[in-house]
C-alpha cells in the first residue's frame, strides 16, 4: 500500500466537490490532499483508516477529514454496494477567506479539529441526514446553503471523536516558520538515528534549553515526545505495508531497543504493534483490491 497525494476534485466551474457514489470500492492506496473532506456512509461497511487510526467503519457514519491527513476506506467482498456522499472544499474556496468570518466561529474550530480526522455522533448525524441527500443534487446557491447548514450543525454539536493521534498536526502556521520547518524537515530525514537534544538545538542555532521551550510552545509537546510519535507513525505505516518484520521495526525507526519502542507504541495506542498489525489484517483476503476512478 502506498501514500498518494491525490489531486482536487474540483472543476472550475464550482467552488467545491460534491458526488453521491455507489460502488463496491473505495480506496486502494493512502492518500491525502489539501482539500478538507467529508464522507457520509448511508450503507456499506468495510474497513477505514484516517492517520494512524484504523477502524471498521458501517452504515450511518459520517467523518470529516482535514487537509494533508493521509487516509483509506476500503470494502469488504460481500459488500454488493456502498452509497456514500463525498464532499470537498478548500479553506479559501476561489480565493474567498468565506471561513475566517466571525459569524462562522464555530466552523473555524471544526476545521481546525479536522486535522487530526474526526467522527460523528448518530443523534448529530440524523440532524445532517437530509441536507446531504438534497446537497447531492443541489445547484447554484442551494449547494453552499446545504453545506453552510451541515458545518453549522456539526459545529455546533462538539461531541465528536478525534480518530488520530496528534503527531500530524502541526499547524500550517508553526510549518511556515523558516526555524520550525528545518527542525521537522531534519526529523523526518533523520528519524531513524539518535538524534541527542544538542544536535537538534543546534540546527535551531538555539542552546538547548532555548530550544526545548521554543519547540514546546509551538507544538505542545517536548521534543522527545514529538520525536517519539513521529517515529510510531512510522512504524503505523511499516506495520500495514507487512513488508518488516515486527522485531526489525524498532531498528529502523531509531528507537534503541524493542522494549522501549513497545512501551512508546503502547503507551500511545493503547495495543502492541502485533496487535495493531493483527487489527488491520484481520479479514484481509476478503478486501477488494481494485482502484475507484
Amino acid at each position: 500500500m502506498k501514500l498518494l497525494y491525490k489531486k482536487e476534485d474540483i472543476e472550475p466551474v464550482n467552488s467545491f466537490y460534491v458526488k453521491r457514489v455507489k460502488e463496491p470500492v473505495l480506496d486502494i492506496n493512502w492518500h491525502f490532499h489539501e482539500e478538507y473532506e467529508i464522507i457520509y456512509i448511508i450503507k456499506g461497511s468495510g474497513v477505514r483508516l484516517v492517520g494512524d487510526n484504523i477502524s471498521n467503519f458501517q452504515s450511518g457514519e459520517l467523518v470529516l477529514v482535514g487537509p494533508n491527513m493521509p487516509h483509506l476506506w476500503r470494502t469488504t467482498k460481500d459488500i454488493s454496494s456502498v452509497d456514500r456522499i463525498i464532499i470537498k472544499f478548500g479553506e479559501s474556496p476561489n480565493g474567498i477567506d468565506l471561513f475566517d468570518l466571525p459569524e462562522f466561529s464555530n466552523i473555524q474550530a471544526l476545521l481546525k479539529n479536522s486535522n487530526t480526522g474526526i467522527s460523528f455522533q448518530p443523534d448529530v448525524i440524523q440532524k445532517v441526514h437530509d441536507h446531504f441527500l438534497e446537497i447531492a443534487d443541489a445547484a447554484g446557491p442551494q449547494k453552499w446553503i446545504h453545506l453552510l447548514q451541515i458545518l453549522t450543525i456539526l459545529s455546533n454539536n462538539m461531541d465528536y471523536e478525534r480518530l488520530s493521534s496528534p503527531y500530524l498536526s502541526v499547524s500550517t502556521q508553526n510549518m511556515g516558520e523558516v526555524r520550525l520547518s528545518t527542525v521537522i524537515s531534519y526529523i523526518s530525514e533523520n528519524f531513524d538515528k539518535e538524534i541527542p537534544l544538542d544536535e537538534i538545538a543546534d540546527i535551531a542555532s538555539m542552546t538547548v534549553q532555548s530550544f526545548c521551550r521554543y519547540f514546546k510552545k509551538r507544538t505542545n509537546k517536548t521534543f522527545i515526545q514529538f520525536l517519539n510519535e513521529y517515529r510510531i507513525g512510522k512504524a503505523c505505516v511499516l506495520l500495514i505495508e507487512n513488508k518488516i518484520p515486527i522485531g526489525q521495526i524498532w531498528s529502523e525507526l531509531g528507537f534503541n531497543s524493542s522494549t522501549n519502542f513497545n512501551r512508546v507504541f503502547k503507551r500511545l495506542y493503547g495495543c502492541t504493534p502485533l496487535d495493531f498489525r493483527k487489527k488491520y489484517f484481520k479479514g484481509e483476503e476478503n478486501v477488494i483490491l481494485a482502484h475507484l476512478e
